[in-house]
């Protein structure tokens, strides 16, 4: 938790008072993010954490500010980008999913596509779809029955993959990260 009164603190605020300061860990951010306002968020987000004497404190005696502030900056960085490379994965591989879904449906279940497409567009009651599909209400009924299985089934092999995915990234998070050229061309 933020501890402003902290003695790690104390030295991080004074530290950060000193002219230019500010302004270079503007630069090594920019690095990073390759925009102003992304750069100034992370160079907030990162001093949050050495701020918090549970999180990433700064030890004076062990490195100097700047570099310290560099180390959390791409920590917290890599952080964001992984969540959201994961958000992005997720929401990519369940439109993949289910295409590839009802492309396996769609041969022996003709109807599965366009009941979908048809309550995509907002026309979701059986009677109304038959009716545009022209169509008995039954075959409706069978389309969803068979939507329903497979979509349990697709379900599964989902959070099968997904736990995959979450073991992978956990494995990831915990692997040292590198100095970039760039960063230690502005720190140098």
């Amino acid at each position: 938790m933020l501890d402003l009164g902290a003695p790690s603190s104390q030295r991080a605020i004074f530290e950060l008072e000193k002219p230019k300061v500010r302004e270079r860990l503007h630069r090594i951010a920019l690095t990073r993010t390759t925009s102003h306002a992304a750069a100034d968020d992370l160079v907030e987000d990162a001093l949050v954490r050495v701020l918090d004497p549970d999180d990433s404190p700064w030890d004076s005696g062990q490195y100097p500010f700047v570099r310290h502030m560099r180390f959390v900056m791409r920590q917290t960085w890599d952080r964001q980008m992984r969540r959201a490379s994961v958000q992005r994965e997720v929401l990519d591989e369940g439109v993949k999913g289910e295409e590839g879904t009802l492309a396996a449906l769609e041969h022996e279940h003709p109807l599965v596509r366009p009941i979908c497409e048809l309550g995509a567009q907002g026309i979701a009651s059986p009677s109304q779809q038959a009716q545009a599909l022209g169509c008995p209400v039954q075959a409706v009924y069978d389309a969803f029955a068979t939507l329903e299985r497979h979509a349990r089934k697709a379900l599964t092999d989902w959070e099968r993959d997904e736990r995959r995915r979450m073991m992978m990234a956990q494995a990831s998070a915990t692997a040292p990260a590198t100095e970039t050229a760039e960063e230690k061309e502005v720190t140098a």
